[in-house]
């Protein structure tokens, strides 16, 4: 399966488990959408995930994923 560079993690963003994330995709609302599955790249491995709410906050968005509601879960990514 041929992966897409849709965006990339640039910080976390409160305790509950947002991060930062800048935008490569010109359909940000639909590549981010409630429910779309993604997969985070990270030493190697491809981790997938879902998203569980996205907002938009001074051009990035913050995007929080199903299972990875606190800061300790997402931090390392």
């Amino acid at each position: 399966m041929d992966k897409v560079r849709v965006g990339v993690i640039v910080n976390t963003h409160a305790l509950k488990g947002e991060v930062k994330v800048k935008s490569f995709s010109d359909f940000s609302d639909v590549r981010f959408a409630k429910g779309s599955k993604l997969m985070i790249a990270y030493r190697n491995e491809y981790i997938n995930v879902r998203v569980k709410s996205c907002r938009e906050s001074k051009g990035l968005l913050l995007v929080l994923f199903d299972g990875y509601e606190d800061i300790n879960l997402i931090e390392k990514y």
